[in-house]
């Protein structure tokens, strides 16, 4: 199905095709500083997150029934899969066998299916039922119809928000009747745009999801605030706050966002693509989403260089890996690289971060079972023109990091690889250069700085 979604900022309208997106791991829901020019250096220091429950919160969209594309190919989707290392999915409930032999490969793997519903609920329910009895943990959340506004249901004869909210309302109790599924979360569906009159037509649903549900795109500009800085509208705060009209004691799940390459269709070159990515990965963090999904996976179609929806994908048509693809590999591997499955209680680090720019660069500490703490700092300035469809060469920020300890430090740049890029042994500061995407400052052999509990040496 067809809908046409405008790029802000642009003239052209661009064809969205979306059957679905993926989801992630809800249970995870962040705590710790919230990112700011300069964090104090308390005795007691500052709360790390834990890097695993962050990773695991992250997912990407499939089309896992769609045939004659590369979702044809369950084992190619499994093998992008572990490459990014990200291992949760978000997809539509389909019915064909495509669709069901994909997952009876892709669940066994470890991987989770956040699967949105849109019609014939004890369909969707009984085939999640058998997944999660297959393949326990399998099914990581249930999802509602997907952007009702561009393609409406019905309902038991009604049509309209009537219907949107009797369709949520039935799905909600089903599952949470079902034995094995009644525990996961439910998320809300979405609409398509951000307009608050949409979401208030079906009313507070607070009641029948444990989340709700926006789409957040951003074309040419950064997650953080959309097409310009100066223009409040797509900052990625209001998206929530357009979430949260109809679910307003819940939380907000992001189960959409990216960028096209489609030069010319509200899209980027594909440096900025990967750049972008990340960016919006860490205001998932920063703004405390329990759960964000890029879109897509893999290119879904192949109509040409100016079909935007042929152009969102990490790996292109082929299956070769895009820089997206690639810097999100080196992201995860430099965030996972010593951790285990495990469950630990994070501890605090003594540190001071100075020289952010702006509101719209962050920084935010996770710590992995190692005792490792990564300091992850981002900026997100203007770095595409929408007009001329070319890049704005952004400027570098020389961000200083000052502990209360002399540590050892490695800094890492995952659009360029997963080496360190900097080393300093025994140091109580570190000054790193910051342009328009995340930077990874590793902390080991802390003296004195490390308050980390382990818990458990085999939780999940």
């Amino acid at each position: 199905m067809l809908v046409q979604r405008k790029f802000f900022g642009a003239s052209a309208l661009c064809i969205r095709v979306i059957r679905g997106s993926l989801s992630l791991l809800f249970l995870c829901v962040f705590f710790g500083s919230t990112p700011s020019e300069a964090t104090p250096a308390q005795s007691q220091g500052t709360q790390a997150r834990n890097v695993a429950s962050f990773i695991g919160s992250l997912g990407i969209n499939v089309h896992m029934g769609w045939a004659n594309t590369p979702y044809a190919n369950p084992s190619a989707v499994g093998d992008a899969l572990t490459y990014i290392g990200i291992h949760n999915v978000r997809d539509v409930y389909g019915q064909n066998a495509q669709f069901t032999s994909g997952y009876s490969l892709l669940l066994p793997s470890g991987n989770h299916v956040n699967m949105v519903v849109g019609q014939n609920i004890p369909g969707a329910i009984s085939m999640l039922h058998n997944f999660e009895e297959l393949y326990p943990g399998s099914v990581a959340s249930v999802e509602g119809p997907n952007e009702v506004d561009n393609w409406p249901i019905t309902y038991n004869g009604l049509t309209g928000s009537a219907s949107f909210d009797a369709f949520q309302r039935a799905l909600y109790q089903a599952e949470k009747a079902d034995s094995l599924l009644g525990k996961k979360p439910v998320y809300l569906l979405t609409f398509g745009g951000i307009a608050t009159s949409d979401y208030s037509g079906v009313g507070n649903m607070s009641a029948y999801c444990d989340a709700g549900n926006v789409h957040i795109y951003y074309s040419g500009g950064q997650p953080a605030y959309g097409w310009s800085p100066t223009d409040s509208t797509w900052y990625w705060t209001n998206w929530m706050k357009a979430a949260n009209v109809d679910a307003p004691t819940r939380p907000v799940v992001v189960t959409e966002t990216g960028s096209t390459t489609s030069l010319g269709n509200g899209g980027v070159s594909e440096a900025v693509q990967a750049r972008t990515n990340l960016n919006a990965l860490m205001d998932g963090a920063r703004y405390n989403n329990p759960a964000v999904y890029m879109y897509e996976l893999m290119e879904s179609s192949n109509a040409g260089p100016s079909d935007a929806e042929s152009h969102f994908g990490l790996f292109n048509w082929d299956g070769s890996a895009k820089p997206a693809a690639i810097a999100l590999h080196n992201f995860t591997t430099t965030l996972m690289s010593a951790n285990v499955n495990g469950s630990f209680t994070p501890g605090a680090l003594v540190y001071q971060v100075s020289g952010l720019p702006n509101q719209w660069a962050g920084q935010i500490l996770f710590q992995g079972q190692d005792g490792a703490f990564y300091i992850v700092i981002w900026a997100e300035p203007i770095i595409w023109n929408a007009t001329n469809h070319t890049a704005v060469a952004p400027p570098t920020y020389p961000i200083t990091v000052n502990f209360g300890t002399a540590n050892q430090v490695s800094v890492y740049d995952p659009i360029q690889g997963t080496l360190p890029i900097q080393s300093a042994s025994s140091v109580k500061s570190i000054t790193v250069n910051v342009a328009d995407h995340p930077i990874i400052v590793k902390v080991t052999s802390v003296a004195g700085g490390v308050t980390a509990k382990k818990r458990s040496q085999h939780g999940g």
